[in-house]
């Protein structure tokens, strides 16, 4: 009589238990990494998006002329700008904006400065056009 059992032996089991637990092992380990990663980089995401959104304030505020580009939150905390300032209050975040002139440009700079000693500067150029 032939008595041949199928299936798997204790040795194949246990290779095959070790095999997915490295990887997912691995994958967790890689998870966390990037997730921390991810938080470290989060207050110089929060200074980009306070930078970006004074300088579209500043763009915007040009009233389509060339002599009006000037910051209206560096002169007032009303409007849109008092949200950007209780906003930079909260997260620790100082933010300063020059316009400097040459030829005909104009050159915008908003530097927004972490609590940590690191800096986020934004620039563009407004040229005089007709």
């Amino acid at each position: 009589m032939n008595n041949k059992q199928s299936g798997f032996t204790i040795i194949e089991l246990v290779i095959f238990i070790t095999v997915i637990a490295l990887v997912s092992l691995g994958i967790i380990i890689t998870f966390e990494n990037t997730m921390r990663l991810n938080y470290s980089q989060t207050p110089f995401f929060k200074a980009a998006a306070l930078a970006r959104s004074r300088m579209e304030i500043i763009i915007f505020n040009r009233q389509n002329n060339y002599v009006g580009v000037s910051d209206p939150c560096s002169v007032s905390t009303s409007g849109i700008c008092a949200a950007l300032s209780s906003f930079a209050t909260s997260e620790n975040l100082t933010v300063l904006s020059t316009i400097s002139e040459s030829g005909a440009n104009k050159t915008i700079t908003v530097n927004v400065n972490l609590n940590n000693g690191n800096s986020y500067p934004l620039q563009t150029i407004v040229s005089d056009y007709e």
